[in-house]
């Protein structure tokens, strides 16, 4: 089965993710990120295309992002969205993990 680890970024209003997150990442099982933030006008989705090794996750932040940015990534830029929301995670499930079962779990950091 696949699981997907959502680390939100900011400050903390409330324990469910879709309570006014402007920023979390997403960690899939098999390799593959996403990140979803706040550009200053709407939200954006951030797909990486290659998985990466999954055993880093977790570990130096600094150097997870550095092998990230060597990813190509395709963005997707949510117009009428201020907040992460049902829609965004959906979407996010769905680019990696269509019609699979995922376990989620919840990270906070500020």
């Amino acid at each position: 089965m696949l699981s997907v680890r959502i680390e939100q970024h900011g400050a903390k209003f409330s324990e469910d993710v879709l309570d006014d997150c402007q920023h979390a990442d997403f960690f899939f099982s098999n390799g593959y990120i996403a990140s979803c933030y706040h550009n200053e006008e709407c939200m954006i989705t951030e797909y990486y295309q290659n998985p990466l090794d999954p055993t880093i996750f977790g570990e130096d932040e600094t150097t997870l992002w550095q092998m990230a940015a060597d990813n190509k990534v395709t963005h997707q830029a949510w117009k009428n969205k201020q907040k992460i929301d049902e829609e965004v995670i959906t979407d996010i499930l769905d680019y990696y993990a269509k019609d699979e079962l995922v376990t989620i779990e919840e990270d906070y950091y500020e």
